[in-house]
């Protein structure tokens, strides 16, 4: 063979393996691409699942309190119906227990030594 047939051809054998690299870095590189956008969307999704999570814990904490808090205007109505006098409150916190479920317990205090509580326990009927 002479000289000047192979020199073209180690060129054309040149510029194939240079193209077969470029294309293989650039499918390197789309690869790695792919590969983190599809990490940023897991990692959105995950965030997205944690901020519903957490909104209804929020939402559960939120209705309990609001259910407690809004216990203390039956029991106040009907202090201030009968004039300060606490007839009646046991009757009242069996009926509003059953009502309420976030409600373990329903007690009264006044500003004298009287103590109230409903359903009773062994240290509040000793103290009575």
């Amino acid at each position: 063979m002479s000289l000047s047939k192979t020199r073209p051809q180690i060129l054309s054998l040149f510029i194939y393996a240079r193209l077969v690299l470029i294309t293989f870095l650039m499918s390197t590189l789309a690869a790695v691409h792919s590969i983190y956008l599809l990490d940023q969307y897991i990692y959105q999704q995950k965030q997205i699942s944690i901020r519903e999570v957490s909104g209804s814990y929020v939402n559960h904490i939120r209705n309990n309190l609001n259910q407690a808090l809004s216990a203390a205007y039956p029991i106040a109505a009907l202090i201030r119906t009968q004039n300060g006098k606490t007839e009646g409150f046991e009757e009242l916190a069996s009926e509003m227990l059953a009502l309420y479920p976030g409600l373990a317990a329903l007690q009264l205090y006044s500003f004298t030594a009287s103590q109230k509580r409903y359903p009773y326990t062994r240290s509040a009927t000793q103290r009575q």
